[in-house]
C-alpha cells in the first residue's frame, strides 16, 4: 500500500488524526495520510519530521515502484527533486544550483544526466573516429559503440556504411588489433592519379623543407633520393580537402575511392608534421593563437568569468576556426570571387600604387564583379574575436575598481589584439601564396626542354639586400 503524508496542522497530533484515514484510494485528491504509529522506526520518524520542517510532504510507499501510479510515481518524483533542492540550499545558501550540477555529474540518478553522459560519450567517439588516420584505430573506435543499432550510430556519423559498420562489430567480437590484407591491384586511371598528385604535391598539402633528402624506390625497383618536404595535413584532412576541391571545380569524376587515395598517401614520402617553427613562421604563429586562446577559454570558465554555454561557445568557434584556416580556406582563395576575402586580384593588390593595383570590376573574361558576398566560415573567425573582446569588456566594466584585476583584463586585451594580428597576417600569407603556386604552374606548363625556372625566396633573400 502507498501512503501519503502531509503536515500536521497548528494544534493537531498524530493521535487526533487516526480516524482521518479514508478508504477511498481512488480519489484523485490523494487523501490518504499515514498516522505517527505507521511510521515504524526512528529513520523513518527523523525523515517525516524533516519534511514538515522544511514545508514538504512526505510521499512514502512501500509497495514496488513498478505497480505505483504514473501519477503516483510523478509526485514522488517532484518530491525528491523539491528536497534535493532544500538540501542544496542548507548545504550551500550562496549556490545550490551549482553544487547539485557537481553532484549529478559525479553521480548521474536521473534519465537526464544519463542522457548527457550518453551524448557526451558519442560525441568524443565521434571526434576521435573523425580525426583518426589509421583504418586500425578508426575500427578501434567505431568498436566501442558497435553494439548500437546502425541507425543510431548514423546519427553522429552520417555517411557511414553497413560494410564499414559490420567491420567495427567483427572487431570488436575478435579483440585482437585490425590485420590488413595486401592488396596487389594495380589498376588505375592515369588522369585521376595525376590529378591526386598535382593536388598532393601543392602547397595545399605539402611544404618543401629546405634541408634534407629522402630514399625511395622506383618502379623498376631503384633507389633514388628526392628533396625532403613535410606534410601538413592528416591523411582523412587531404582526402576530404580533395574531395571539397573536386566538387567547387566541378570535376567530381577524377574523385577515386578514400581506400586509393590514403594508400597513395601512405606510398607518397613524406615527414609527418610536428611543428612549423622555422619552415613557415607566419602558420605556427596563427596554429599557436588558436591554442593560446583554448587556454584563455578555458581559465575563464574555472574562474566563473563565463559560463558553461559560453564556454562550449567560444570552443566550437575555435576549433571551428583553426580548421578551415587549416583546410577548406586554401581551396575557396580565387583570381576572382565576389567574397573579397577569397579574391586575389582585390586582397594582394595595392590601392596606393598603379603598378601593383588591379580592378576587379574591370576584370578580363567578363569576371568584372563587386564584392557583395561573404563568406560564412570566415565570419566565425571574425566573430569568435569579437565574442572574446565583448566579454573581456563586460568583465572591465564590472571590474573597473579591482586594480589587480585591472591589469590582467589589460593584459588580456592585448593579446587578444596580437592574436587577430596573427590571424590576418596567415589569411594575408596563404592568399599570397596560392596566387605564387598557379602562377609557378602556369609558367612551368610554357616551359620547354631546355627553358630553366629560378625560384628566389623574396623574404628570406632579396629583402635583406635591401639596407646592405
Amino acid at each position: 500500500a502507498g501512503y501519503y503524508l502531509r503536515p500536521i496542522p497548528a494544534g493537531s497530533s498524530y493521535a487526533s488524526m487516526d480516524s482521518d484515514v479514508s478508504s477511498s484510494r481512488g480519489d484523485s485528491s490523494y487523501r490518504f495520510h499515514t498516522p505517527f504509529h505507521r511510521v515504524e522506526n526512528d529513520k523513518q520518524k527523523a525523515f517525516v519530521a524533516f519534511m514538515h520542517s522544511i514545508g514538504l510532504s512526505p510521499h512514502m510507499s512501500t509497495s514496488p515502484w513498478s505497480s505505483l501510479s504514473d501519477r503516483s510515481q510523478r509526485r514522488q518524483a517532484e518530491t525528491l527533486r523539491d528536497v534535493t533542492h532544500e538540501v542544496a540550499k542548507l548545504m550551500n545558501e550562496n549556490n545550490p544550483k551549482a553544487l547539485k550540477e557537481k553532484a549529478f555529474k559525479c553521480h548521474p540518478d536521473s534519465e537526464t544526466e544519463r542522457t548527457i553522459l550518453y551524448e557526451d560519450v558519442m560525441m568524443n567517439v565521434k571526434e576521435a573516429f573523425e580525426s583518426s588516420d589509421a583504418k586500425a584505430d578508426r575500427l578501434a573506435y567505431m568498436s566501442m559503440i558497435a553494439h548500437f543499432p546502425l541507425s543510431e550510430v548514423r546519427r553522429y556519423i552520417p555517411g557511414l556504411t553497413r560494410y564499414y559498420f559490420n567491420e567495427a562489430r567483427k572487431y570488436a567480437r575478435r579483440g585482437y588489433h585490425y590485420e590488413s590484407v595486401a592488396d596487389r591491384r594495380v589498376k588505375y586511371i592515369f588522369e585521376k592519379v595525376e590529378r591526386f598528385i598535382q593536388f598532393l604535391l601543392s602547397y595545399k598539402c605539402t611544404l618543401g623543407l629546405p634541408f634534407g633528402t629522402r630514399r625511395v624506390r622506383d618502379s623498376h625497383r631503384r633507389f633514388i633520393e628526392i628533396p625532403n618536404t613535410l606534410r601538413k595535413l592528416r591523411s582523412g584532412e587531404i582526402y576530404q580537402l580533395y574531395k571539397k576541391e573536386l566538387e567547387e571545380n566541378g570535376e567530381t569524376s577524377l574523385l577515386m575511392p578514400e581506400s586509393t587515395i590514403r594508400k597513395m598517401i601512405h606510398i607518397c614520402s613524406a615527414e609527418r608534421r610536428k611543428s612549423l617553427h622555422g619552415v613557415d613562421a607566419t602558420v605556427a604563429d596563427a596554429m599557436e593563437v588558436y591554442d593560446n586562446a583554448e587556454t584563455l577559454i578555458e581559465r575563464m570558465y574555472t574562474s566563473n568569468w563565463i559560463d558553461k554555454s559560453w564556454h562550449d561557445s567560444l570552443l566550437h568557434k575555435q576549433a571551428q576556426g583553426r580548421q578551415y584556416l587549416r583546410t577548406d580556406y586554401l581551396i575557396h582563395t580565387k583570381e576572382y570571387s565576389q567574397i573579397g576575402s577569397h579574391c586575389w586580384t582585390f586582397a594582394l593588390s595595392e590601392p596606393d600604387d598603379f603598378e601593383l593595383r588591379s580592378d576587379c570590376s574591370q576584370a578580363p573574361f567578363d569576371w568584372g564583379h563587386k564584392h557583395t558576398q561573404t563568406c560564412s566560415q570566415c565570419e566565425i573567425v571574425k566573430i569568435f574575436f569579437d565574442d572574446l573582446r565583448a566579454i573581456i569588456d563586460e568583465l572591465e566594466e564590472k571590474h573597473k575598481d579591482n586594480k589587480p584585476m585591472m591589469i590582467e583584463i589589460t593584459i588580456i586585451k592585448r593579446d587578444i589584439d596580437d592574436w587577430e594580428t596573427k590571424i590576418s597576417n596567415l589569411r594575408a600569407h596563404q592568399l599570397r601564396v596560392s596566387k605564387s603556386e598557379k602562377d609557378k604552374e602556369e609558367i612551368l606548363g610554357l616551359m620547354t626542354e631546355g627553358d630553366v625556372m629560378w625560384t628566389a625566396d623574396w623574404a628570406m633573400k632579396l629583402l635583406p639586400m635591401q639596407p646592405r
